[in-house]
Protein backbone atom coordinates (compact mmCIF):
# COMPACT_ATOMS: atom_id res chain seq x y z
CA UNK A 1 0.00 0.00 0.00
CA UNK A 2 2.69 2.38 0.65
CA UNK A 3 4.40 1.92 -3.00
CA UNK A 4 1.09 2.84 -4.72
CA UNK A 5 0.88 6.02 -1.98
CA UNK A 6 4.47 6.76 -3.17
CA UNK A 7 3.53 6.61 -7.27
CA UNK A 8 0.66 8.56 -6.87
CA UNK A 9 1.53 11.36 -4.78
CA UNK A 10 5.20 11.55 -5.42
CA UNK A 11 5.72 10.43 -8.80
CA UNK A 12 1.91 11.80 -10.19
CA UNK A 13 1.50 8.28 -11.53
CA UNK A 14 -1.44 5.72 -10.96
CA UNK A 15 -1.24 2.37 -12.41
CA UNK A 16 -4.44 0.57 -11.38
CA UNK A 17 -3.72 -2.29 -9.56
CA UNK A 18 -7.35 -4.08 -11.48
CA UNK A 19 -5.21 -3.52 -15.08
CA UNK A 20 -4.07 -6.73 -16.31
CA UNK A 21 -0.38 -6.49 -16.73
CA UNK A 22 2.12 -9.37 -17.85
CA UNK A 23 5.36 -10.02 -16.78
CA UNK A 24 8.35 -7.92 -17.67
CA UNK A 25 7.11 -4.47 -17.12
CA UNK A 26 9.85 -2.05 -17.94
CA UNK A 27 8.91 1.84 -16.90
CA UNK A 28 11.40 4.35 -17.61
CA UNK A 29 11.00 7.70 -15.34
CA UNK A 30 7.78 6.83 -13.85
CA UNK A 31 5.96 10.69 -13.77
CA UNK A 32 2.97 11.10 -15.48
CA UNK A 33 1.91 7.96 -15.97
CA UNK A 34 -2.24 6.73 -16.64
CA UNK A 35 -3.15 2.77 -16.47
CA UNK A 36 -7.09 2.08 -16.60
CA UNK A 37 -8.15 -0.21 -14.57
CA UNK A 38 -9.66 -1.84 -17.86
CA UNK A 39 -6.35 -2.17 -19.78
CA UNK A 40 -4.64 -5.05 -20.66
CA UNK A 41 -1.28 -5.47 -21.27
CA UNK A 42 0.96 -8.36 -22.61
CA UNK A 43 4.23 -9.19 -20.96
CA UNK A 44 7.35 -7.09 -21.89
CA UNK A 45 5.73 -3.66 -21.88
CA UNK A 46 8.16 -0.71 -21.91
CA UNK A 47 6.52 2.64 -21.06
CA UNK A 48 7.96 6.39 -20.60
CA UNK A 49 6.83 9.58 -18.91
CA UNK A 50 3.33 10.72 -19.10
CA UNK A 51 1.64 7.78 -21.26
CA UNK A 52 -1.79 7.40 -20.88
CA UNK A 53 -3.68 4.12 -21.42
CA UNK A 54 -7.51 4.40 -21.23
CA UNK A 55 -11.48 4.70 -21.88
CA UNK A 56 -12.75 7.28 -23.66
CA UNK A 57 -14.58 8.80 -20.76
CA UNK A 58 -17.03 6.26 -20.24
CA UNK A 59 -19.59 5.77 -17.31
CA UNK A 60 -17.96 2.50 -16.41
CA UNK A 61 -13.90 3.16 -16.54
CA UNK A 62 -13.53 -0.84 -17.13
CA UNK A 63 -16.05 -0.64 -20.39
CA UNK A 64 -13.72 0.40 -23.38
CA UNK A 65 -10.30 -0.02 -22.48
CA UNK A 66 -7.46 -1.00 -24.90
CA UNK A 67 -6.11 -4.31 -24.96
CA UNK A 68 -1.92 -4.34 -25.78
CA UNK A 69 0.25 -7.67 -27.33
CA UNK A 70 3.36 -8.76 -25.87
CA UNK A 71 6.65 -6.65 -26.35
CA UNK A 72 5.07 -3.42 -27.19
CA UNK A 73 7.61 -0.46 -26.39
CA UNK A 74 5.56 3.04 -25.89
CA UNK A 75 7.70 6.68 -26.51
CA UNK A 76 7.24 9.87 -24.00
CA UNK A 77 3.53 11.14 -23.77
CA UNK A 78 1.94 9.01 -26.36
CA UNK A 79 -1.96 7.98 -25.71
CA UNK A 80 -3.67 4.75 -26.29
CA UNK A 81 -7.26 5.24 -25.79
CA UNK A 82 -10.34 3.03 -26.36
CA UNK A 83 -11.70 -0.06 -27.32
CA UNK A 84 -8.30 -0.94 -29.31
CA UNK A 85 -6.04 -3.86 -29.71
CA UNK A 86 -2.16 -3.05 -30.30
CA UNK A 87 -0.25 -5.94 -31.50
CA UNK A 88 2.42 -7.69 -30.09
CA UNK A 89 5.90 -6.53 -31.19
CA UNK A 90 4.27 -2.95 -31.99
CA UNK A 91 6.20 0.70 -31.12
CA UNK A 92 4.49 3.78 -30.12
CA UNK A 93 6.40 7.19 -30.98
CA UNK A 94 6.40 9.64 -28.67
CA UNK A 95 3.61 12.19 -28.18
CA UNK A 96 1.81 8.90 -30.29
CA UNK A 97 -2.53 9.35 -30.06
CA UNK A 98 -3.30 5.69 -30.64
CA UNK A 99 -7.41 5.74 -31.46
CA UNK A 100 -7.29 2.47 -33.83
CA UNK A 101 -6.35 -1.18 -34.03
CA UNK A 102 -3.02 -1.96 -35.18
CA UNK A 103 -1.46 -5.38 -36.06
CA UNK A 104 1.51 -7.05 -35.06
CA UNK A 105 5.01 -5.51 -35.43
CA UNK A 106 3.87 -1.72 -36.67
CA UNK A 107 5.28 1.52 -35.62
CA UNK A 108 2.68 3.80 -35.03
CA UNK A 109 3.28 7.93 -34.92
CA UNK A 110 1.66 11.11 -35.39
CA UNK A 111 -1.75 12.68 -34.07
CA UNK A 112 -3.97 10.65 -34.98
CA UNK A 113 -1.20 7.59 -34.86
CA UNK A 114 -0.50 6.04 -38.59
CA UNK A 115 1.78 2.91 -39.13
CA UNK A 116 4.99 3.82 -40.69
Amino acid sequence: MVELLFCKLLLNCDISVKAEIGQGLTIYHPYGIFVNSGAKIGSDFTCRAYVTIGNKGTDDERDGCPTIGDGVNVGVGAKIIGPITVGSNCSIGANAVVTHSFADGNVLVGIPAKAI
